[in-house]
């Protein structure tokens, strides 16, 4: 069972070779001590809220609203994860208290869930198509799927044993380029961001199928909250690396643009450098005195209020607190 190690630091020498444990210990110190009483529900709630706030800025293409919006999705995934396990005698119907990356190593081991592949293939048949396949009986079609499953669990247990699970945060987004950056190159904006805000709301379903279960309003059956979790994150980094891409194009065309012109090299613009996925969390998130810190309230240890000091960066060195902030980031 996953502990966070509250003693673990992201600081301005470690944050781009931190591994993803690292991370989700050292969000957990940042917001533990309000997170702990926070209902995961609610905490389901802010994910949603920054999720539609992403698919709004890459609806829009203003892709420097999008980038900051995913470290905050980072922090609410890494810290519902984290509250399961540590409040794992109350929430243990979801799962039994997995790090964040043992839940995306459980179905992404290097390959895709689906099809199987080291570089997915799912574009080449209807899996819509396939999972919806109809039988002659609710039996047939339940048996159809089970032993999809049973496939699926066999694949991606040989796969763990065939690949190195990755370590440090931007090796994840690595591992999901891999994957599916062939496939989702034919893929635009809009169908990432669905198909990123279609996994948010399973999340938010498997919870809430949970609730049923336990008030006795829906028969139990095996949830599936940290199959979701990890396909929450997949297309997160879908998203991300979908910007990313944005930006290289950008890079292509002004270089094209310039040649074309034939500009002096000592006149042309240069190159925008293209963001790791630690970079942009730490960028939201860091500061090179104290390392991580509340993005709002700027504390080392977030508790919902502010100051009038916009120097204030620990609880222990504060004046007194002016506003509470609402039950939310």
């Amino acid at each position: 069972m996953f502990r966070p190690d509250e003693s673990a630091r992201i600081t301005v020498e470690n944050w781009a070779t931190a591994s993803l444990d690292t991370w989700q210990s050292a969000f957990w110190s940042l917001y533990g001590p309000v997170d702990r009483s926070f209902p995961l529900y609610d905490m389901m709630l802010q994910l949603v809220g920054d999720a539609t706030s992403l698919a709004e800025a890459v609806r829009k293409r203003e892709y420097a609203e999008a980038l900051p919006l995913m470290p905050r999705i980072f922090s609410w995934l890494s810290n519902m994860v984290a509250k399961v396990a540590v409040q794992n005698d109350r929430y243990h119907d979801l799962g039994d208290g997995k790090s964040l990356s043992d839940i995306v190593w459980n179905k992404y081991p290097c390959i895709c869930y689906t099809c199987g592949f080291e570089r997915c293939d799912c574009i080449l048949y209807d899996v819509d198509q396939e999972k919806d396949a109809r039988g002659e009986s609710e039996y047939e079609r339940e048996l159809a799927r089970e032993e999809r499953k049973q496939r699926q669990r066999h694949v991606v247990a040989e796969a763990q044993q065939n690949h190195t699970k990755p370590v440090a945060l931007d090796d994840w987004a690595i591992m999901f380029e891999k994957i599916y950056g062939g496939v989702n190159r034919t893929r635009t904006s809009a169908e990432k961001t669905f198909h990123f805000l279609e996994e948010v709301g399973e999340v938010e379903k498997e919870l809430r199928a949970a609730d049923r279960m336990k008030a006795g309003a829906m028969p139990r059956h095996p949830l599936e909250w940290e199959d979701e979790i990890a396909d929450v994150f997949s297309w997160l980094m879908a998203v991300f690396l979908h910007v990313r891409g944005h930006l290289d194009r950008a890079n292509v065309f002004i270089g094209d643009y310039q040649r074309g012109l034939r500009i002096p090299p000592d006149r042309c613009a240069g190159q925008v450098p293209l963001p790791r996925f630690s970079e942009v969390v730490w960028a939201q998130f860091g500061d090179e005195t104290v390392g991580l810190r509340c993005h709002r309230c700027h504390k080392t240890r977030c508790d919902m209020t502010i100051t009038t000091d916009p120097g204030s960066i620990d609880n222990r060195q504060l004046p007194q607190e002016k506003y509470l902030i609402p039950r939310r980031r």
